[in-house]
């Protein structure tokens, strides 16, 4: 039966049972799989003391490049609350067409990916995950492919383009952008959008130039 999706809880977290626990661990992954990505030779240590949590991963192989993730913060049990104070993800030469097919199931996007994301929020129950992330980020992808707009589902048309880059902030759970542009040998774009995380949602105002033909606003 089909249910409708109501969102994430609100109800307070609890997490009286982490009051005064202490954890120094180190973990080393040699293969793993979270959803649908794979990954390889992670090394992630992890503390928790007097209330204060550290995770460092280190990536050696995600998808023929690196990965490195950091969170650390407080936590406040009698409050219901975590917050986090820096949580920090970089990925570097990874390999955007293999991730995606494992993702998508489908080879529509190739190019090689630079991200960086640096967040943080405080949190009390799963409803503010993402809503109460504030944050910076930017991407950059070189020597990419991707759908020609003129093409239909059975076609194997594809634009190249050498390099494609947005930057810009994520305001409570939104990202926004005011700096997108993509450069290719038969189409160059420009634009700025925004992606609420929280409901779903997007706006994005692109301009279009074509080979030898004015630019179209999209």
């Amino acid at each position: 039966k089909s249910r409708e999706f109501t969102g994430p809880s609100n109800k307070p977290w609890k997490l009286n049972s982490l009051k005064g626990l202490a954890i120094d661990a180190q973990l080393y992954i040699y293969q793993g799989k979270y959803r649908e990505f794979s990954f390889s030779k992670t090394t992630a240590p992890a503390t928790l003391q007097r209330d204060r949590f550290s995770l460092h991963a280190d990536v050696g192989n995600f998808y023929d490049g690196t990965s490195t993730l950091l969170f650390q913060g407080t936590i406040v049990p009698e409050k219901s609350q975590i917050t986090l104070r820096k949580g920090l993800i970089q990925m570097q030469k990874v390999a955007l067409g293999k991730a995606l097919y494992d993702f998508t199931k489908e080879r529509q996007y190739a190019g090689t990916a630079d991200l960086m994301v640096d967040m943080s929020g405080t949190f009390t129950n799963n409803a503010d995950i993402p809503t109460k992330l504030n944050g910076i980020w930017n991407v950059n992808i070189v020597d990419g492919l991707y759908p020609a707009f003129l093409s239909n589902e059975d076609s194997n048309l594809r634009n190249t383009f050498s390099l494609a880059s947005a930057n810009g902030v994520i305001e409570r759970g939104v990202i926004v952008s005011n700096n997108f542009i993509l450069s290719g040998p038969m189409v160059d774009m420009s634009g700025k959008g925004w992606l609420n995380m929280g409901n779903n949602e997007m706006d994005m105002t692109v301009s279009v130039t074509f080979a030898k033909v004015p630019t179209v606003p999209v």
